[in-house]
């Protein structure tokens, strides 16, 4: 299971949960118009705090930062390569933890687990 959600279907699904009947009943004694506006306010307050001000478990940006970090160059023999000099090479290994790692760096967090 991945941590990687949408923010846009979240947001979705909570207004769509204050229009359901049960929201509904939760308003108590009071007009459906006074009902409206609690629902609306606690959904917008749900979403500021909840969903828009929640970290990302995915960061592009540090995805390809990170493998900046990892290239290297190789001086090819092989299959017609006459020594010629490749740049900017990644492992795949390197490639796929740092995408499952979402652009954090934790080569020190997976170390430590060893000792």
């Amino acid at each position: 299971m991945s941590d990687l959600i949408s923010r846009k279907a979240v947001i979705q699904d909570i207004k769509d949960l204050l229009k359901s009947p049960y929201a509904h009943s939760q308003c108590g004694e009071v007009s459906e118009s006074a009902g409206y506006l609690i629902r609306k306010e606690m959904a917008e307050t749900i979403i500021d705090i909840c969903v828009k001000s929640a970290k990302t478990a995915y960061d592009v940006n540090k995805v390809m930062d990170r493998m900046e970090t990892v290239t290297f160059t190789a001086d090819l023999y092989d299959h017609g390569w006459d020594g010629q000099t490749v740049n900017n090479l990644l492992c795949l290994g390197d490639v796929a933890d740092i995408v499952r790692g979402g652009g954090r760096d934790e080569s020190n967090q997976n170390h430590n687990k060893d000792l």
